[in-house]
């Protein structure tokens, strides 16, 4: 087939816009710049008010995320969300908003693209004046420009790199058609359900079962915790389906193509049937997940590590510590004992003193020196109760309420028995 005769253009053209996930996009990002511009405001009034040379940096560093951000949406993503374009014989128009752009197909000289239909990517034409027009994947039937222009001129682009080109196009807007899907009417139960129901009967029924066992000090950074390692895993097990969809899917498409280069359409039926076959295998993985932390009770752990290392603590820099989260008060089943280390929201520290128990901790006083530095000292103080005395990392000892304590650091304890106890 010549590659004159690729390619068609039926009139009335058809109108292309950019898909809904970017006009929701660029939505978001319009109202968090509109909330950001109204904390500047706030900023503002309250640094000419207070007259707090403090509050400047930040009034500065809020104007400038604002800035960058409503710049962002202002040139880069309005232009996409409100862009209808159609697709002439000899001419690509643009309408966005009450600006009109056409770009004529005996002005280019030049095709570029970096596309890619699993990472995305975009193409974009170059006239003789030097103007850009870049479009991205994100655009509904971009391909339907690629035909166009080539059947315009086939010499911008030689065939075996236009058919390449083609080809991604086309299987790209078919991911992102799968993907739109996927929170549309057609699938939209079934997304809600192992996106969101699953979840979260998850962490109802896992908190119901750890609160009876250990206190949970913050349930906020408790269901944290347990959403990041979920998260992780959803994101690794649903792109890795997502690959071996796409790529089954992908096969029968080009083979469709080969048949009949114009058929550029999805095979719904054929997806559908691909969905139904995977679909039940990518359940039992979730639920095989949920299963087992909700038997072994892996979130109670947790990891860290020291940058600068502490003699104090004989820790040495960048050594990796696994702490028990289970261990985080003193009047409880799992009790912290005195030497213990732990892992705290102010860093690692050793139990040195326990509730009623008197201490000497390090104090900041409110009054500077003359170099303006804060006066520290030291007093004796009596440990409140729900509360420890930690030596941190730096030799200071300073009290802290159990709410603070993450758990306690395997390195005092007999690790093969706490692997025991947890798994």
């Amino acid at each position: 087939m010549d590659i004159k005769s690729r390619g068609k253009t039926n009139p009335p053209p058809r109108i292309l816009e950019y898909r809904k996930q970017v006009k929701i996009f660029a939505a978001c990002v319009k109202y968090f710049s509109y909330f950001l511009l109204f904390i500047f405001g706030i900023s503002i009034v309250y640094f000419f008010t207070k007259q707090d040379s403090k509050a400047a940096a930040g009034v500065i560093a809020i104007g400038i995320a604002w800035f960058i951000i409503y710049l962002e949406y202002l040139l880069l993503l309005r232009p996409l969300a409100i862009s209808k374009i159609q697709v002439y014989e000899d001419r690509v128009f643009i309408r966005r908003g009450k600006k009109e752009i056409t770009i004529p197909f005996d002005e280019v000289v030049e095709f570029k693209a970096a596309v890619n239909k699993n990472f995305g990517g975009w193409f974009k034409l170059v006239l003789k004046n030097k103007k850009k027009y870049r479009f991205t994947i994100v655009l509904e039937r971009a391909d339907y420009i690629l035909d166009a222009v080539v059947k315009y001129n086939p010499s911008l682009m030689e065939e075996e790199k236009y058919l390449k080109l083609r080809k991604h196009l086309i299987l790209s807007d078919h991911v992102m058609g799968r993907l739109y899907d996927m929170f549309g009417k057609k699938y939209r139960l079934i997304t809600f359900s192992h996106f969101v129901l699953l979840p979260v009967v998850f962490f109802a029924m896992l908190y119901l079962k750890q609160s009876g066992q250990f206190i949970i000090q913050s349930p906020f950074l408790y269901f944290m915790k347990i959403g990041e390692w979920t998260l992780i895993y959803m994101c690794v097990l649903w792109t890795v389906f997502a690959l071996i969809i796409n790529t089954i899917i992908d096969k029968h498409a080009i083979n469709r193509m080969k048949e009949d280069i114009d058929d550029k359409s999805r095979d719904i039926e054929y997806e559908s049937k691909i969905y139904k076959k995977f679909f039940p295998a990518y359940l039992v993985l979730l639920l095989a997940f949920f299963g087992g932390i909700y038997q072994t009770n892996f979130n109670t752990l947790g990891t860290t590590s020291l940058v600068k290392g502490s003699k104090e603590l004989n820790i040495n820099s960048g050594q990796r510590l696994w702490y028990d989260s289970r261990y985080n008060c003193t009047d409880c089943d799992h009790k912290l004992k005195p030497n213990d280390l732990v892992v705290t929201r102010v860093g690692v520290g050793k139990v040195v003193a326990l509730p009623d128990e008197r201490v000497t901790v390090n104090v900041i006083k409110k009054d500077r020196d003359k170099q303006g530095r804060s006066i520290g000292s030291v007093e004796e103080k009596q440990v409140p109760l729900k509360s420890i005395a930690i030596k941190t990392a730096n030799g200071k000892t300073i009290i802290i309420k159990n709410m603070y304590i993450r758990g306690k650091i395997f390195r005092e304890m007999d690790l093969p028995k706490v692997l025991r106890q947890i798994f």
